[in-house]
């Protein structure tokens, strides 16, 4: 073997193992982006877990009020009642 085949073996070599530590690299940033997105689908799945309990709240709590409003409704249009006999008994005290 001369002294150049040596040289051109040994930067082959070098080559191979320039290579193989890109591809290491390579992986090594792909578990990392493969964990990020796992954190990502825990977060979400948190989320819409969290968000499913607010919207059944939010369903309570318009029913509440819509129960509410139904007990109101007629104490509005008594009160209404109320006020016209008030007025009508004003304008004739006052006459």
């Amino acid at each position: 073997m001369t002294l150049i085949e040596i040289g051109g073996y040994a930067g082959a070599l070098m080559a191979v193992f320039s290579l193989v530590q890109k591809m290491i690299s390579l992986l090594s940033a792909s578990q990392k982006i493969l964990h990020q997105i796992e954190t990502l689908q825990i977060d979400l799945s948190q989320t819409q877990a969290d968000t499913a309990a607010l919207s059944d709240q939010l369903r309570q709590q318009a029913y509440r009020i819509d129960t509410i409003e139904g007990y109101l409704s007629p104490v509005n249009g008594q009160l209404t009642d109320i006020s016209n006999t008030l007025k009508e008994m004003s304008q004739h005290v006052l006459k």
